[in-house]
């Protein structure tokens, strides 16, 4: 027992009420336990606690065990003076103070703390997944939307350093934004890194010119730094060339881009090409995304091709046959999912539009569900996904809940023991 569990128990109630009493045998009534404390101070305030027949008002200490009260120093502290009860788990020696104590080990079950030690000790990425599969609707409905809300509320930190660094320009917050998820998983701190490098106003100043635009990135990823390799190659060196010397402009090293193990479609080249192709074709890219109220419309956004040099190469002079230079349908969704609808989800805040922040939460669940590692052992204990939403959702509670066992702080956790408890309870009441 700690007493971040002990808390648990505490500020939920999850114990035996009937008989509560203090370790001097006075009858104790919880109203209400008070509210949680994550600064310095007693751990629960304004709690309102019954003993007795006196009605107290107050904040309540929790400690593992009575002697805690003396290692941590509470006996000579002010702060302390507002104490109506301290809560341990164990009292283990009699203090010499005015307020009474609450012993909660002969109010706790103990299977609940088996369950819960079982879940902080298990190398499952999802700790509960033994309970879980059992009790699938564990995993509310309202529980999905409010972790979906989080993964935005998690990206519109990144986009406000994003606006912050480009003193409050939107489209070139969007530009950076964006361009970290064209880089997909294995390539999107590079894409990032291209994208500071690469300044939107410069980009702007040449997105009327495709071979340009791909000059300026493709040399700014540092892949003109080599010899030609052929004509098209070539071609680009000397455009780069020209664009370098303008601007004063400094390219990051090739060394950044990975291509071990991705399929040509997805190698760097390509989607650095394609990456130029929606910019050439879209003026201002966030205006045209506000501005779009069909899903599909927006789908057809980036509905955009790499140059036709890469049908036939995946790296310069490197011939490859048979590859395609458009923008897959599933990529597309991804940006859709990842990029686009976060970025508009934070611009309807910033700007009070909750009509626009709701379209956004409703069209994040029109997207096709993701299909990973991760999507499939959920879906292996009985959550299955129908939206992108839904399986954003799943990612922010496996890394923000089950990663770090943070299951007193999951409402699936929290309503799987209380299934638990309540099984236990008729077990029993049937043996009686």
């Amino acid at each position: 027992m700690n007493e971040e569990l002990l808390s648990y128990y505490w500020r939920l109630q999850r114990f035996k009420s009937e008989e509560l009493c203090t370790t001097d045998g006075e009858p104790i009534q919880v109203i209400y336990p008070g509210l949680l404390n994550k600064d310095a101070g007693p751990d629960f305030l304004h709690a309102r606690i019954r003993i007795g027949e006196t009605l107290w008002v107050g904040n309540v200490e929790l400690h593992t065990k009575s002697s805690d009260w003396i290692k941590h120093g509470h006996a000579e502290d002010p702060v302390y003076d507002s104490i109506i009860l301290h809560v341990v788990f164990e009292s283990d020696t009699v203090l010499n103070h005015t307020f009474p104590e609450l012993e909660l080990c002969h109010f706790i079950q103990t299977e609940n703390i088996e369950v819960i030690e079982s879940w902080q000790t298990s190398m499952d990425p999802i700790p509960c997944s033994g309970l879980l599969i059992q009790q699938p609707d564990a995993l509310s409905t309202l529980w999905v939307e409010r972790l979906l809300v989080e993964r935005f509320e998690t990206k519109s930190k990144r986009i406000e350093a994003l606006l912050a660094e480009s003193n409050g320009n939107w489209e070139s917050a969007f530009y950076q934004f964006l361009a970290h998820y064209f880089g997909a998983r294995v390539n999107a701190l590079p894409f990032e890194i291209l994208s500071r490098a690469t300044p939107w106003r410069i980009v702007r100043k040449h997105r009327n010119n495709r071979e340009e635009l791909e000059a300026l990135f493709m040399g700014q990823a540092g892949l003109l730094e080599s010899k030609a390799l052929d004509g098209f190659h070539s071609s680009l060196k000397e455009r780069y060339r020209f664009l370098k010397e303008l601007h004063g402009l400094t390219p990051m090293k090739a060394m950044h881009w990975k291509f071990l193990r991705l399929r040509p479609a997805n190698f760097p080249t390509l989607r650095i090409s394609q990456f130029a192709d929606f910019l050439f074709q879209m003026e201002n890219p966030l205006s045209t995304f506000l501005v779009c109220d069909d899903l599909r419309q927006m789908e057809l956004l980036f509905e955009v091709h790499a140059h036709p040099y890469w049908e036939y190469h995946s790296k310069f002079g490197q011939a490859n046959e048979g590859l395609t230079g458009v923008l897959g349908t599933n990529t597309r969704q991804l940006l859709l999912g990842n990029a686009v609808f976060p970025f508009l989800f934070v611009y309807a805040e910033h700007w009070s539009l909750p009509d626009k922040r709701e379209w956004v939460l409703e069209q994040i669940h029109n997207l096709r569900p993701e299909n990973n590692a991760l999507i499939r052992r959920w879906k292996s204990l009985g959550i299955v996904t129908k939206s992108f939403g839904e399986t954003q959702s799943l990612f922010v509670l496996t890394k923000n809940y089950c990663q770090p066992k943070a299951c007193l702080q999951c409402a699936v956790g929290n309503r799987l023991l209380s299934g638990v408890s309540k099984t236990i309870s008729k077990d029993l009441s049937s043996r009686t």
